[in-house]
């Protein structure tokens, strides 16, 4: 299982160049500044910032970040992106709680990978 998605989050890195990433940076800064004042949502843009940064830091050969705490902050952030999770982001406040909730679950598991 550990070798098939490491195989897996490799094959992805391949796919995601530079302009992926500044291009989701770019949007995320926009909706952080749409969003501004807004507690949870000021909230959900430190921790997608933190997943992110993660992922980014695992392909730039980072030391700190194992191909685990990438693949995790991979599959938070597909969470967190799709609008179509287990409480759509529509629905505002209990849309964004469920993001929450699997950014509360897995953060500590990531930061700790990171350390």
């Amino acid at each position: 299982m550990k070798k098939k998605l490491e195989k897996f989050i490799k094959e992805l890195a391949k796919t995601i160049d530079n302009d992926d990433l500044e291009s989701i940076k770019k949007e995320s800064e926009r909706w952080q500044s749409k969003n501004k004042g807004k507690e949870l949502l000021s909230n959900l843009v430190f921790y997608f910032k933190f997943f992110y940064n993660t992922i980014v830091d695992f392909l730039s050969n980072k030391e700190n970040v194992s191909w685990g705490a990438a693949a995790i902050s991979a599959a938070v952030l597909l969470y967190i992106i799709n609008p179509q999770d287990l409480i759509p982001d529509y629905i505002t406040v209990a849309g964004y709680a469920d993001d929450m909730l699997v950014i509360s679950l897995f953060y500590p598991v990531v930061k700790d990978y990171k350390t």
